[in-house]
């Protein structure tokens, strides 16, 4: 079923926090912002993160700023206001250094303040470039064929606020 089950939710007037791995971030902003769902993502305060802000605000992303390293607290409450907003969220949990698939603690403290379900998201693509980064990046190249699916290391149900069952 893959991302029907956040579709769905969205399609019922539901809110949610979208969480995918680091080094599947390139694409997501595509079905996200095809489906007219409102989005607010955490970016880094760096210069990177800049780039990310301006970028994701082209496809009506968006953005607060703050990570795990540096201004964490400001940028979760951020978006904890931007949710009681209307915003659905969307978190990289094992940004923004790693390790890569392991999941930090935010996107959980996040679910329970708000009480929005976390769906984790990913995608595929019949040919991409990896990069060689702590993360090994993956863009789809040009003509592709991509897919949005819920990662596979993920129950297939959205986990509720305050458990995590990847």
């Amino acid at each position: 079923r893959g991302t029907a089950p956040l579709f769905e939710a969205w399609a019922r007037g539901e809110r949610s926090i979208v969480a995918c791995w680091h080094n599947r971030v390139l694409m997501m902003p595509i079905p996200l912002a095809a489906f007219g769902a409102r989005i607010c993502v955490m970016n880094s305060q760096h210069r990177d993160g800049e780039i990310a802000t301006r970028a994701l605000a082209r496809w009506g992303i968006h953005s607060v700023r703050g990570s795990a390293t540096r201004g964490g607290v400001r940028g979760f409450l951020q978006l904890v206001r931007a949710f009681r907003r209307g915003y659905d969220l969307a978190v990289i949990p094992d940004g923004p250094r790693g390790p890569r698939y392991v999941a930090k603690l935010g996107v959980l403290h996040l679910a329970r303040a708000t009480g929005a379900p976390i769906y984790p998201v990913s995608y595929g693509a019949s040919r991409a470039w990896q990069l060689g980064s702590w993360d090994r990046l993956i863009e789809g190249s040009p003509c592709a064929d991509t897919i949005s699916r819920r990662d596979p290391g993920c129950s297939t149900r959205a986990i509720g606020a305050g458990s995590f069952a990847c």
